[in-house]
């Protein structure tokens, strides 16, 4: 009788199939508990990555429409280029939490650390991220234990955002257009007729 490695990886390790089932079942239960979590983390790292991308423009336009070599000029746009790099982190940070990969915690955990800094957006959005990642019961998210349990559920770790968050999300987008257009209007345009 050959005997198992005790070496071996648990993923290469055969279970009869009644012990699969159960397997199955126990992490579907485990990912429907955690569901809300689920869903929260996506929306919170999609709203932080759009937040950026907003505080990105505001800041550009603004280092753009004062065209001077003065010190607010270059302010604003190292601000530009902060705000930029920020989502850019986001989006490839957010594309392994997104597939709950356990890759993705500590990245995510240093880049939201770091976002506490960059208020408003930064710290609107990071502190419920750490809370969602540390604060909740185990199994927590982002961890070798929980990406386990998701490819042993057979289901997607995707899912879908809300109708709702993407509706939000636009609103906001076409808020800060909006106040970027009125910014750029003369100044005889935006004084109420007295």
């Amino acid at each position: 009788m050959v005997e198992p490695n005790p070496y071996a990886s648990p993923a290469s390790v055969e279970q009869p199939p009644e012990a699969q089932s159960v397997t199955r079942i126990r992490a579907r239960q485990l990912r429907a508990a955690n569901a809300g979590a689920e869903r929260n983390l996506r929306q919170l790292i999609l709203c932080l990555g759009g937040g950026y991308l907003v505080m990105a423009v505001v800041s550009y336009s603004a280092s753009f429409s004062l065209l001077g070599p003065t010190p607010p000029h270059r302010y604003y746009l190292a601000m530009a280029i902060v705000y930029t790099l920020a989502m850019t982190a986001t989006l490839v940070i957010g594309f392994g939490a997104r597939r709950l990969a356990a890759w993705a915690r500590k990245p995510l955990t240093v880049h939201c650390g770091l976002g506490l800094f960059l208020f408003p957006i930064g710290t609107m959005f990071s502190l419920p991220i750490l809370w969602i990642l540390y604060m909740r019961p185990k199994p927590r998210l982002l961890t070798p234990e929980y990406e386990q349990i998701v490819r042993d559920s057979g289901e997607p770790p995707g899912g879908r955002t809300s109708l709702t968050t993407w509706i939000g999300f636009a609103l906001i987008i076409v808020l800060i257009v909006s106040l970027i257009a009125i910014s750029l209007l003369p100044p005889e345009y935006r004084r109420p007729p007295q």
